[in-house]
């Protein structure tokens, strides 16, 4: 995967409006404890609110929990090593 690839699952859902409410990296925990405080952040997410994590591995299981979730996310390699995943609680469609 190179430096500049991306994937968005939140096509069809409304970005987030609120500022992003911090970036952890989780780069230096062992596993696994960046899919579990991934996990406590975003479930402690509000309507519309964002965090973004940087995690050591592309997350795949992070994902998959997200999707279940109704969460959206979006990840990205950092040159530095590791994923950048900044994941938020979409806004109820009305």
């Amino acid at each position: 995967m190179t430096s500049d690839a991306s994937i968005n699952q939140g096509c069809g859902l409304q970005q987030p409006s609120h500022p992003v409410r911090s970036e952890l990296d989780l780069r230096a925990l062992a596993p696994p404890m960046p899919l579990l405080r991934s996990l406590e952040l975003a479930d402690a997410l509000s309507l519309g609110e964002q965090v973004t994590v940087l995690t050591p591995l592309w997350p795949e299981p992070l994902f998959e929990a997200l999707d279940e979730r109704g969460l959206a996310w979006e990840a990205a390699p950092v040159a530095e090593g590791g994923v950048r995943v900044r994941l938020w609680r979409p806004h109820v469609r009305t």
